[in-house]
């Protein structure tokens, strides 16, 4: 099992997973963001090729932080947090594309993902959102709100993908083979 830890999240990956946090690779910090500074990506990538799939996932955290401006994000009101995600996805494609170009680090792997990408396979974007939902009744709004953000998201997308998730701990269902997530112990 692989373990990463994000935004006081735990992500869990089989051994079937080749998972990278793409912000820490060699690839993406020493090239790309020294070139072009406002160069963001997603938080993982990951490849399963047993289950012939390249996954992005991009977490989000509002625990806390229920501020008129972070409501306003996810609603799409202020700074959308749709836009946010489809330009990390955008510039993460782009470090995939340098680095089986140009890499010194993974350059078999990015080589692997851009192959991928090319036969068609199978490409998932989640969107990892967690809320502060201290009541049943907001929690009711949130999951409405997110499957409003999750079409927004999608069709942000479509030019790559139509598989896209937003997902945080009330709602996932361990639908990705070998990923588990749990709130991190403090």
């Amino acid at each position: 099992m692989k373990e990463f830890k994000e935004s006081a999240l735990v992500f869990k990956f089989s051994d079937q997973w080749e998972v990278y946090q793409l912000d820490n690779e060699a690839d993406y910090r020493n090239k790309i963001c020294k070139q072009i500074p406002e160069t963001r990506s997603i938080d993982f990538i990951g490849f399963n090729e047993k289950e012939n799939l390249l996954l992005f996932v991009e977490v989000k955290s509002f625990r806390g932080y229920g501020n008129r401006i972070n409501i306003q994000r996810l609603t799409g009101k202020h700074d959308d947090l749709t836009i946010e995600v489809a330009q990390k996805v955008r510039d993460s494609l782009a470090t995939i594309m340098g680095g089986a170009r140009n890499s010194t680090h993974l350059p078999d792997t990015w080589k692997k993902y851009v192959e991928h990408l090319n036969r068609n396979g199978n490409l998932k974007v989640i969107a990892w959102v967690e809320l502060d939902t201290t009541t049943e009744t907001r929690l009711q709004r949130a999951k409405a709100n997110m499957a409003t953000r999750q079409k927004e998201l999608r069709s942000r997308l479509t030019w790559l993908t139509s598989n896209v998730r937003i997902l945080n701990t009330q709602n996932y269902d361990n639908e990705v083979e070998g990923m588990e997530v749990s709130p991190e112990c403090l």
